[in-house]
């Protein structure tokens, strides 16, 4: 069996301030109970 690691890579225009930096956090922590499938088409939804 072969196991892929998918990452998340974010590419900000610029430095978040400190008011961004919580919902970042946030946003984060919803994205790391996503499993994402390389069998499926990628798309936006």
């Amino acid at each position: 069996m072969k196991v892929q690691v998918q990452t998340w890579n974010f590419h900000f225009r610029r430095n978040l301030n400190d008011r961004e930096v919580p919902q970042l956090l946030d946003l984060i922590s919803r994205l790391e109970s996503l499993r994402v499938s390389s069998n499926v088409k990628d798309r936006r939804i």
